[in-house]
């Protein structure tokens, strides 16, 4: 009997022994390929891409570098970069001249930002570049990208940003480009990557197809802008247009994982027609405060509105979408507004999560609430992204 049953349970050992060895192992390799390939976790290696001219004069206010918090951008992307067409060279320049900045005074104290968080990419936009002029020498090319190589080297920034805009009839050399410095920038470890305007593709999906798969090859990824104007009271950048962006964009082959939505960190204001009229779609006599030394029309940046909304005596009432989480506000004096807050930044940030998107764009950390005017710390908008992205997709009470 003892024989026998020795003869019984060897095999039953053998088999639970080999069993749990294949798990074992099955767990190493997947450890493994997370570390090698990073972690499909909800949440986990999201993209918090800052938006940052360096503005030093103006109603801005001068945000210095040392004056951001590294700790809540994977990306600082520092809006003041351009292609010098007599030198054929990258070169600083700032995209509102009549705004003053910090410009190259700025490099070396960005880049002290990665002491503070050594993970951060530090990106240098380049403006308005002339395509068609970039690809009509080899030479002038092959000058513009070898010169931003050097820049990257001497400056200590990790890549370049463009923008994505051009004629049907230039598109194709426009993807050559791109594809021509990623080669050369992938030799250096350097990043490249773009904006994607809301015209960039005005044809049909099925005629950029070849385009867009190629744009998406030749980027680390491809932040979307999407927002719209209208006459009456509305959302500048709602999700249902962000949404809609992003399943046109993917449809034309640009891949889940290097896509970013870009979220103004400004909001509109409007003064009513009839103040009884509260609700989207509402006719406006026009802008409401004018709260900047340029004419920025309905436009207000996020601390400005803040302070508004922080006055009692206006009679602030908030309204929120049930779906979307999205606040509009009007007041007893006849002002409406719409504008981002951390609870619609959350519910967006959830949705980059759920649709597997690379992450969020903030534009831009200027116009946010930098000096905690609305009581709910400084960045709030950006914090709340980030805060978002590390939770990863777990419950959360986005109740108004």
């Amino acid at each position: 009997m003892h024989a026998r049953a020795a003869r019984i349970i060897l095999p039953i050992s053998s088999q639970l022994y080999e069993s749990e060895m294949k798990t074992i192992i099955a767990v190493a390799i997947a450890h493994l390929i997370l570390l090698v390939a990073g972690s499909d976790v909800p949440g986990e290696h999201k993209r918090v891409t800052c938006y940052y001219m360096g503005v030093t004069i103006g109603t801005y206010s001068t945000l210095y570098p040392e004056d951001l918090d590294a700790s809540i951008c994977t990306h600082l992307v520092y809006l003041h970069g351009a292609i010098n067409e007599e030198t054929e060279e990258i070169s600083l320049k700032s995209i509102t001249p009549e705004l003053k900045t910090g410009g190259e005074g700025f490099i070396p104290r960005l880049a002290k930002l990665k002491e503070v968080n050594p993970d951060l990419k530090l990106i240098l936009h380049v403006a308005d570049p002339d395509y068609n002029w970039i690809s009509q020498k080899s030479s002038r090319k092959s000058q513009i990208i070898q010169s931003g190589i050097k820049w990257l080297n001497e400056s200590g920034f990790d890549g370049l940003d463009m923008p994505m805009y051009w004629s049907p009839a230039e598109k194709e050399g426009v993807a050559d480009l791109f594809c021509e410095i990623k080669s050369e920038f992938d030799k250096h470890g350097y990043i490249l990557t773009a904006i994607f305007m809301e015209n960039s593709f005005p044809e049909p999906p099925e005629a950029n197809v070849d385009i867009v798969s190629k744009m998406a090859r030749c980027c680390d990824h491809v932040a979307l802008r999407a927002t719209t104007t209208s006459y009456v009271t509305h959302r500048l950048a709602p999700l249902s247009l962000m949404k809609s962006n992003v399943n046109k964009y993917m449809e034309r082959g640009l891949p889940a994982n290097k896509t970013l939505i870009i979220v103004p960190a400004v909001g509109i204001i409007f003064t009513l027609e009839d103040p009884r009229d509260t609700g989207l779609g509402a006719n406006v006599s026009g802008p409401g405060f004018n709260t900047s030394d340029d004419d920025s029309g309905p436009l207000i940046r996020y601390k400005e509105l803040q302070r508004i909304m922080n006055d009692s005596s206006l009679g602030w009432t908030i309204r929120r979408d049930n779906e979307t989480m999205e606040p509009y506000a009007f007041s007893t004096t006849g002002l409406w507004t719409s504008y981002e807050d951390g609870i619609s930044m959350e519910f967006k940030a959830r949705y980059v999560m759920e649709r597997g998107l690379a992450g969020i764009a903030i534009n831009l950390l200027e116009t946010e609430d930098t000096g905690n005017t609305g009581e709910e710390g400084r960045f709030p908008l950006t914090r709340a992204i980030h805060n978002t992205f590390s939770r990863g997709l777990q419950s959360a009470d986005t109740t108004p």
